[in-house]
C-alpha cells in the first residue's frame, strides 16, 4: 500500500460509497443522533452530533500511530439518499490491514442487507490496494453489533481490551478480524 492511499469509494448493486463532503453533514446529523445509543454500550464523546461527524472525519480518534490522511469518513448513499455512514482506516495495526472504526446504519434501512452489502463492496474496493484483511472493535454489550459482524464472518479474536474493574456499567470491547477473501460472496 502507498504512503497516503487514495481511496474514492464504490459502488454495489443498492448503495453509492463516497468520501463524506462538508455539505454532506446536515443530512448525517440525524443518523448519528439516532446512533447515539450505542454510547449506552460504549461511552463516546458528549458533544452535538455534528461536531462528532467533523471529528471523524478530521481524524480527531486516530489509532495509535495514525495519521490522517489514511483516515476515511465515508457516506453511503442510497437512492440519492444518505442512509448511512462508515469510518475506515487504512493501514492498521499493519499495511494490509484495514480498520473499520465505526458503522452507523439510519434505522429504516436496517436489516435489509445494505450493512453486508457495504463490507463486502468495501473488500472488492481494498483488494487491489493490498489490503488482505478487515477489523473492527464491538462492544461487548453491543449483542446485535456482535451478531452483525461474526455473521459476516469477523471469528478471529484479536484483542480484548477491558480496562479497570468489573463494574455493571463498565465497558469492553473486542476486536475480530476476518481476512477479506472471505468475506466476499461467491456466488
Amino acid at each position: 500500500m502507498t504512503d497516503s492511499p487514495r481511496f474514492q469509494g464504490f459502488e454495489t448493486a443498492r448503495l453509492r460509497i463516497a468520501p463524506t463532503r462538508e455539505c454532506d453533514i446536515p443530512a448525517l446529523i440525524p443518523i448519528q443522533e439516532a446512533c447515539n445509543r450505542y454510547f449506552a454500550f460504549d461511552p463516546g464523546p458528549e458533544e452535538p452530533a455534528e461536531e462528532t461527524i467533523r471529528g471523524e472525519m478530521s481524524g480527531r480518534w486516530l489509532p495509535p500511530g495514525g495519521v490522517p490522511e489514511r483516515n476515511f469518513h465515508l457516506t453511503l448513499w442510497q437512492n440519492a439518499r444518505p442512509v448511512g455512514f462508515a469510518v475506515v482506516y487504512l493501514g492498521f495495526p499493519h499495511d494490509t490491514c484495514a480498520y473499520i472504526g465505526l458503522l452507523f446504519l439510519d434505522e429504516a434501512a436496517r436489516g435489509g442487507g445494505l450493512g453486508r452489502e457495504l463490507v463486502e463492496g468495501l473488500t472488492e474496493a481494498l483488494e487491489p490496494m493490498g489490503i488482505s484483511e478487515l477489523r473492527i472493535g464491538v462492544s461487548l454489550r453491543n449483542w446485535p453489533g456482535l451478531r452483525f459482524w461474526t455473521g459476516l464472518g469477523f471469528s478471529t479474536v484479536t484483542k480484548v481490551s477491558a480496562p479497570g474493574h468489573y463494574r455493571p456499567e463498565a465497558r469492553a470491547l473486542i476486536e475480530l478480524s476476518a481476512p477479506i477473501n472471505t468475506l466476499t460472496r461467491k456466488d
